[in-house]
């Protein structure tokens, strides 16, 4: 068929997305890798593609009928040209690629930034899509290959990280060992991202939920032509990535303490200054405005599993590693501030700061799928040291992908830190 046939096709049956670019090819495209295997993977990242995808999936397969025109037995004769599998072998070859079903559940994007916790935590249906962490900005088929990189940006700003974004490929031998670097390059419809490893110096990278592949070249050698291993067969995955690229070093200088939830700014005004138990203006300003921020860690998920149709609990919110890690490793300092200043400050105006602070993370309710939680609690410094106290009979779920929520929140317990000594 052509393209318009092609349209014609889908026509009264299936929604193009909202500014898809060149539909008749992508249509044309999927229906006859269909028509020659009603199982074919999609090796897309971008949930809209890839549901579009199924979509004139499902719609093909319905017009032939259950019968098989492909048997599903049968093994592709492909062998990759530009990647490595891990094969069933133990070694990294060409073909028969081992396979975990765990790599059914998690994209490219979760997998260059090592995000590939279950249950998951993302909000739009495919773990995870550039902009699920941050909120700042979402993939869509018309945005700049720069524009992309900052929404990226934007989510490991969140996390906790200190990011660096180029369109010059670093030097990898430069790196610092907790610093990471991926890359990323787009394509018509899809993204796609890269991660270095610098073990072994070669580049990895998860095409949709299929098996993780070992580049063989420099991720600037060549277009990205997709190639795909899934369950021990290995394909050609239909999608081309020639957009400029796009590297990302981020740093990672709290790997040891756990999984980085989310960061915070900490906002120091006078109207946190209390003494004796009362709020008070200081005889002279400290200088009010972000003082620094704070990171906070998990070392397992945070999650809501249901225990009755209206009753709810989080369960392992573990924060920090309260036997080797103080306060102080969670908080980050701005230039010019740190706790002997402030603490100082404070021990001469015979005063104490308690500071509020919301924390916001997504959860995932088994029952609901994907919501936002709001999390309130306080720092307090004084001359003694600081405190982190942590309200955990405040929780405060607010609604915010699903329709409807729990009617009934209870926190676990949660623990902060106190740091003695100035």
């Amino acid at each position: 068929m052509s393209e318009d046939e092609c349209l014609e096709f889908i026509e009264n049956e299936i929604e193009i997305p909202d500014g898809f670019p060149e539909p008749g090819a992508f249509v044309k495209s999927v229906i006859e890798r269909v028509e020659d295997n009603p199982n074919v993977p999609f090796a897309i990242n971008y949930n809209v593609t890839l549901n579009f995808a199924e979509d004139i999936r499902t719609l093909v397969n319905e017009y032939y009928g259950t019968a098989q025109r492909r048997s599903a037995a049968t093994r592709s004769a492909y062998r990759l040209l530009h990647n490595w599998v891990f094969t069933n072998s133990g070694n990294w070859g060409d073909s028969d690629g081992y396979w975990d079903e765990l790599w059914w559940e998690y994209n490219c994007y979760a997998y260059s930034i090592d995000r590939t916790e279950l249950p998951s935590q993302y909000s739009t249906g495919f773990q995870y899509q550039p902009g699920d962490f941050a909120h700042t900005g979402y993939f869509n088929y018309n945005i700049s290959i720069n524009d992309l990189a900052m929404v990226v940006k934007d989510d490991l700003d969140f996390l906790g990280y200190d990011v660096y974004v180029t369109d010059t490929a670093p030097d990898p031998v430069t790196l610092e060992p907790y610093e990471k670097l991926i890359c990323i390059r787009r394509g018509v419809s899809d993204y796609h991202f890269m991660k270095y490893n610098a073990s072994d110096r070669y580049w990895y990278h998860k095409p949709g939920h299929t098996a993780p592949l070992r580049y063989r070249h420099l991720p600037s050698d060549y277009i990205w032509t997709s190639e795909i291993s899934l369950r021990g067969i290995e394909e050609l995955g239909g999608h081309i990535y020639d957009s400029d690229i796009y590297y990302i070093v981020y740093t990672d200088v709290d790997a040891d303490i756990g999984t980085v939830i989310g960061s915070y700014d900490i906002y120091f005004d006078q109207d946190d200054l209390f003494y004796n138990g009362a709020s008070r203006m200081s005889r002279r300003a400290y200088g009010s405005g972000n003082i620094g921020k704070f990171k906070l860690y998990s070392s397992g998920i945070w999650t809501i599993t249901a225990a009755t149709e209206d009753q709810a609990y989080c369960y392992f919110l573990d924060p920090l590693d309260l036997t080797n890690h103080s306060f102080f490793d969670a908080l980050q300092w701005n230039e010019g501030q740190n706790p002997g200043n402030i603490t100082s400050f404070l021990t001469q105006e015979n005063m104490k700061a308690i500071i509020p602070l919301t924390v916001e993370f997504p959860m995932n309710d088994q029952n609901s799928g994907p919501i936002l939680v709001s999390y309130p609690m306080e720092i307090e410094i004084s001359g003694s040291g600081i405190t982190q106290i942590w309200s955990g009979n405040n929780l405060d779920v607010v609604q915010d992908w699903i329709y409807g929520q729990p009617n009934d929140i209870r926190a676990c317990p949660v623990y902060g830190f106190i740091e003695a000594d100035n």
